[in-house]
Parts: structure tokens; C-alpha cells; sequence
């Protein structure tokens, strides 16, 4: 009988997991269950940087899936590198990125990955309980009452995670005290020195009073298309002073997925001044470009869970129930690592279930489990602690933003040239 695996959440984790097993026709059977309506039932992200380690772990799945490797090998998607700007432009640092990594949209890169799969869509998880004996199986409820039995339960439903405040508890998904908005341009806006560093990908500009901003080009796919721009920008703050600042108005300014016009243009003034004063005026016009009823998102709140609560996903161990991905080791975004370390949790998971598979042992699901956390746990570790050093560098302020930080990044630029 084939082991049964219920997957809680339908992101980009577990659809590689699902993908993976189906990949390697594990005898396994693999549901998914999403709490959204449909595909496209919720504002999914725009666009995400995958490394080519994570593009080598799903090459198994291309056979399946021939969209996605088109997707992900597209050469107008490739990056060259890298950089670090001060507040005049200057380059301070420039990191030369492997061949094959690449940004991809996300809402394709999921359609790719949904491709071929049973997904039960609507269904909000409410709580687990292993059998009481052995804990050979877990029965699965959700909230419109449904109830299944699983053999393994992975919960990869992201940062707010109902799996993993059942599962591990201990581990707070807890706000850093920075706000972010993220916008859509075009590459046309931008002026002509700031479009020749584009050109060769992302750009990082580091402002004073901790303020930064981040832009990578979107080149056009369709004939006749315009090359995109887009643009995030993150500074201190929280969004009860957002909600202060417009606590008059007559339209709710504050929902970050608000469709009000007077939000979003209210919005895209206040990032327009901040950029203007604390980062560069380069770069103003770009995002004075971008529409106000076009993608703009935010403002929200930067989050993160701690390094030092993910080994209590350790104590007690796994017998049926694992995390993936943001389910277990949600950071920053500034680094870049989220989806890359969820592709690596789905295909070290997915080699665990496929050995537990072909074993007759009734340890044979728990002590894979184990070992699977064991590994993700070290590694989620790891990705926390570096994001959150990103994310402490460039929202630096003070002294540090002015003179630690870029003679740092001098210093790192000038070992770079040297060593090649």
C-alpha cells in the first residue's frame, strides 16, 4: 500500500515536493490541500531570485513539467551580478552571481508547478492528532469539518503556519521593526547610468537614516512589451505610524492590498519623498513612474522567525509531522533565500520519503523524518542568520551607515578583485 502524504499548502515548497515524488513515480500517494479558492485566489508575490543550486534541484521534474524549465532557463531571465550603491551612485561593492541564476514571476513559476497534481483547493487546516497507539497515522481535520489519514503530514503553509504552531510551538514569527513597499515601473524611467547597471541585474542603493531601496529589470517576454522595472524600497518604521499619518482620511489607507486609489497614490508619494531625501534622486523619476492602480504593495511589516527557537522542532522528535520551507524557518527577504532553501527542504524531504518507501519497517517514516529535520533545521539556521545580517546591514543608521558599512563593503569589493 502506498504511503499517503497530505501536504498543508500549496506555495512553492510543497508543489516541489509533490513534483519531485511525482518525478521519481515514489509509491507514494500525494494530496494537497490550500486554503485558498483557486490558483489564482490570492496575491501570490511578484518575483523571486533562484540560485542554480535551487534550479538543479528541480531538473528532475522538467521532464513533467517542460514549462518550468523553460521558465527558469530563460536566458533574458539570467543575472550577471549584483551590486551595492552609496548615496551618490557610487559602487561600493559588485558580486558577480554563478550562471543559472536567474528571477522568475512567481505567480508562472506556481502555475508551472500546479501542472499535473491534486490539489484540494479551500481547505483551511484546523489541527492534527497522531494515533494514539503507535503513531503509525495522523488524522488531518480542517476547518469545514473534512477529516483525513495521512502517513505524513507536512506542513508547508508558510510564515503564519497553523502546522507549525501545533507541531513546534516555540517558534515566533515576530515583527523586526522595519516597513517595506514594493512597486512595478518601467526600465524606460530610469535614467541612463542607473538603466547600464540594470542592465547586468540587481542594484542595491544603501540610504542614510536606515533607509535602502533594491531594483532588478524585468525584461519583456511578448513582442512588442516593455521592459519592466522592479522596485522595493525598506526603511524603520511600523505601520501604526502609517495608519497615524492618514487616521482622517475618508478611505482606509492602511490595508496593503487596499484598491483605493487615495491609499495607493498617498502611498507612492510618501516612497517617492522618502527615496528623494534618504536614498538617491536617481531613482525617483522610476518610481514616480509607476501607476498607482498598477502592482503596488505594501506598506508591510518585515518579519522573522529566530535561529535559536528552530531546534525545538528537534524536541520531540517527528514521528509523522514535518515543516517546509517559510512553515519552519520564515526570514527576511533580504538575502534573497526563502524560496531557494524551501526547494532544498522539498528535495531533501522527497529523497527521506522515497527511502522510507521502499522499507517495510515500522521506524522507517520516523527515523527518515528525523533525519530529514535534522538537516533542515541546520540549514534553515543557517538562512535565518544570514538574512537577518543582511537585513541589520542595510538598514543600518548613524555611524555605522556612513562609515562602518561602506568600508566594509570597499573592503570586500577590493579582496573580490584581487583574489580574481
Amino acid at each position: 500500500m502506498p504511503l499517503r502524504v497530505v501536504i498543508v499548502g500549496g506555495g512553492i515548497g510543497g508543489l516541489v515536493l509533490a513534483q519531485l515524488l511525482r518525478a521519481q513515480e515514489a509509491p507514494v500517494q500525494v494530496d494537497i490541500f490550500e486554503r485558498d479558492s483557486s490558483a489564482d485566489g490570492r496575491d501570490q508575490g511578484y518575483y523571486i531570485n533562484l540560485i542554480s543550486q535551487a534550479v538543479d534541484l528541480l531538473k528532475p521534474t522538467f521532464g513533467n513539467l517542460p514549462e518550468l524549465a523553460r521558465l527558469v532557463t530563460d536566458p533574458r531571465s539570467q543575472v550577471q551580478c549584483k551590486q551595492v550603491l552609496d548615496t551618490d551612485s557610487k559602487e561600493l561593492l559588485s558580486l558577480p552571481v554563478p550562471p543559472g541564476c536567474c528571477f522568475v514571476n512567481r505567480i508562472e513559476l506556481r502555475k508551472c508547478l500546479l501542472d499535473g497534481l491534486t490539489i484540494h483547493w479551500n481547505k483551511r487546516f484546523e489541527s492534527y492528532e497522531e494515533s494514539a497507539d503507535d503513531k503509525s497515522t495522523t488524522q488531518v481535520r480542517f476547518r469545514d469539518g473534512s477529516v483525513v489519514t495521512a502517513d505524513i503530514l507536512v506542513g508547508a503553509d508558510g510564515a503564519n503556519s497553523r502546522v507549525r504552531e501545533q507541531r513546534a510551538p516555540g517558534i515566533r514569527y515576530e515583527d523586526l521593526g522595519f516597513t517595506t513597499v514594493a512597486g512595478l515601473s518601467t526600465l524606460d524611467a530610469a535614467p541612463p547610468a542607473v538603466r547600464g547597471r540594470l542592465d547586468k541585474g540587481l542594484v542595491r542603493w544603501l540610504g542614510r537614516q536606515g533607509h535602502t531601496a533594491m531594483m532588478f529589470p524585468i525584461f519583456a517576454v511578448k513582442e512588442h512589451e516593455q521592459p519592466l522595472l522592479v522596485w522595493i524600497m525598506s526603511y524603520p518604521g511600523q505601520r501604526a505610524e502609517w495608519e497615524t499619518k492618514f487616521a482622517h482620511a475618508e478611505e482606509d489607507v492602511t490595508n496593503e492590498y487596499s484598491e483605493s486609489n487615495h491609499a495607493r497614490q498617498a502611498l507612492l508619494d510618501d516612497c517617492i519623498a522618502r527615496v528623494a531625501t534618504h536614498i538617491t534622486p536617481d531613482i525617483a523619476g522610476a518610481i514616480r513612474a509607476t501607476k498607482p492602480d498598477g502592482w503596488l504593495f505594501g506598506p508591510r511589516q518585515v518579519y522573522s522567525t529566530s535561529a535559536a527557537q528552530l531546534p525545538s522542532i528537534l524536541d520531540p522528535p517527528s514521528h509523522r509531522v514535518v515543516l517546509l520551507g517559510d512553515a519552519a524557518h520564515a526570514t527576511t527577504t533580504h538575502r534573497g533565500l526563502g524560496a531557494n532553501s524551501a526547494i532544498a527542504d522539498a528535495a531533501d524531504l522527497a529523497a527521506a520519503i522515497l527511502k522510507a518507501s521502499g522499507e517495510t519497517s515500522a521506524e522507517a517514516v520516523p527515523k527518515a523524518l528525523q533525519q530529514y529535520d535534522r538537516i533542515m533545521v541546520a540549514r534553515g539556521g543557517k538562512v535565518i542568520g544570514n538574512s537577518l545580517s543582511s537585513t541589520y546591514s542595510i538598514h543600518a543608521a548613524g555611524w555605522t551607515a556612513d562609515w562602518i558599512c561602506p568600508l566594509q563593503y570597499r573592503a570586500m569589493h577590493y579582496i573580490m578583485k584581487v583574489v580574481s
